[in-house]
């Protein structure tokens, strides 16, 4: 017994984090299956679900969108979706995929405090860091909202730079080739972590050689492969950084895009919208990112691309958009102590108390993580949770178990709420794309979104339509679910 004490003694820290990634991944997976079963899910969960289903089943890396089924690489660079997805053997089930987001996250308080004991050489302030990362309102709002593969790069980021820090290079090129799997957009994290490795690692080689793989991926991404399977061989998504253009119905170039942020950007960034935007991302790290602002830098790609969107929801602390920059703004926070610790050591007659002073700054920025997580996040304990979406009715379950007697060999259009319960199948529409080929329609007639749960007038007037018609027989008629078969 006295064995087991001492072991207890001598190895309480790692015991309390295999505890605390224990704790998070229960929660979180809780939560997150149960936002699922109340059909709170949407859109992005379903997308992901499909293509590492498809994935397993002959059609690599395809999903359903529009009216036909494409290949992943029309949306997203996220090949990390086909190399997970050989864990839907273990349990073919949608709730998989959310259990392992977020266990994954959960990961990341192991790169955090190993960083920080390197930097801080102080247990304590290393636990409080790993406190502020695992209860950042916007890092649990990513982690409930749906699936994304770049939340999945979070931990695998921090890690990366740790790892550069110790000099284990071949785990280190490995982290970062785990990463650029993940989106397109870490290539840029990745470009400028190089740059911080050259400047303030002092590890020149380490940098070039990171920031070339970056800015090679990110081309290879975004200049080649995307392009190559999107409809007019152009990325998507740079629709979004047309500032100002007239014309919006044409796929701009990544030339047009560069060219129209250079030369119409320059007053956002400044703008009131932009720098409330900013204050907004640096209070979960209690404004100490701006006592280290050369490590910001890998997380400016983010912030930029954010602040630049014209969709406004890009800014929103409450979906997946800040997850690009989280590590490095964990990571710098790691480093304002670091450089707080310096300056009160320089202060001759408060060098003797550094500890003691240390340990009350640590305190005091562990209340105000506390703090701040019960006024943001999406924990039910918060006084702001819009706990509903984790509120299963009887329906819903009714629902879920017409929807689960769907042959899988069907098609289906659906909401984007239901999408995710009956994306297990070759062909998985949303309205109005399947109207022509479906087999089946699973409406609910209202929004499931954080603070909006409005009428759907589209499903509503569709709903009319299919009653009318003789080609369909309704199966479920519970509202807000209906379910509707082909004849």
């Amino acid at each position: 017994m006295n064995i087991i004490f001492h072991k207890i003694r001598l190895y309480w820290f790692r015991i309390l984090l295999v505890i605390i990634i224990i704790l998070y991944t229960v929660l979180f997976s809780w939560l997150s299956i149960q936002r699922q079963a109340a059909f709170f899910s949407g859109f992005d969960l379903g997308n992901m679900d499909q293509t590492m289903w498809n994935t397993i089943h002959g059609h690599f890396f395809t999903l359903t969108n529009g009216e036909n089924n494409l290949l992943r690489f029309s949306i997203h660079a996220d090949i990390i979706l086909a190399i997970i997805s050989p864990i839907y053997y273990i349990w073919d089930n949608v709730n998989l995929l959310l259990i392992f987001q977020s266990f994954i996250i959960s990961l990341g308080i192991i790169p955090v405090y190993l960083l920080s004991q390197k930097l801080l050489k102080n247990k304590f302030l290393s636990f409080v860091l790993v406190a502020l990362y695992i209860l950042h309102p916007s890092l649990e709002w990513a982690n409930i909202y749906d699936f994304h593969s770049i939340t999945l790069a979070i931990p695998i980021i921090i890690l990366a730079y740790y790892l550069a820090y110790i000099k284990k290079y071949k785990l280190y090129y490995f982290a970062i080739f785990l990463a650029l799997l993940c989106r397109e957009d870490v290539t840029l994290i990745i470009s400028t972590m190089g740059i911080v490795i050259f400047f303030f690692l002092k590890n020149h080689r380490l940098g070039v050689i990171t920031t070339l793989i970056g800015i090679s991926w990110f081309f290879l991404d975004l200049g080649l492969l995307i392009p190559i399977f999107s409809t007019g061989h152009q990325t998507w998504s740079l629709a979004f950084y047309q500032l100002q253009a007239g014309d919006n119905t044409s796929q701009p170039s990544l030339a047009s895009t560069f060219s129209s942020l250079i030369t119409q950007s320059g007053s956002l960034l400044i703008s009131g919208y932009a720098i409330k935007y900013y204050l907004l991302i640096l209070k979960p790290f209690a404004y100490l990112p701006l006592l280290a602002l050369p490590f910001i830098l890998p997380s400016m790609p983010t912030i930029l691309l954010n602040v630049l969107s014209s969709k406004a929801f890009m800014t929103s602390p409450i979906l997946h958009y800040e997850s690009g920059l989280i590590p490095f703004m964990m990571i710098s926070t790691i480093y304002a102590l670091v450089f707080v610790k310096y300056l009160i050591g320089k202060i001759s007659k408060f060098n003797k108390y550094s500890t003691k002073i240390m340990i009350i700054i640590g305190i005091l920025l562990l209340i105000y993580t506390i703090r701040d997580n019960y006024t943001n996040s999406p924990l039910p304990i918060s006084p702001n949770c819009y706990c509903t979406m984790y509120k299963i009715t009887q329906n819903d379950i009714n629902f879920e178990n017409a929807l689960e007697k769907i042959p899988q060999n069907a098609r289906v259009d659906s909401s984007p709420e239901i999408r995710p319960h009956v994306s297990h199948r070759e062909y998985a529409y949303s309205f109005p794309y399947g109207l022509k080929n479906s087999d089946y329609f699973a409406i609910i007639t209202r929004n499931q979104m954080t603070g909006n749960t409005s009428p759907k007038i589209y499903e509503l007037d569709l709903i009319q339509k299919l009653e009318k018609s003789k080609k369909y027989k309704i199966i479920y008629n519970q509202p807000p679910y209906y379910l509707f078969k082909k004849l």
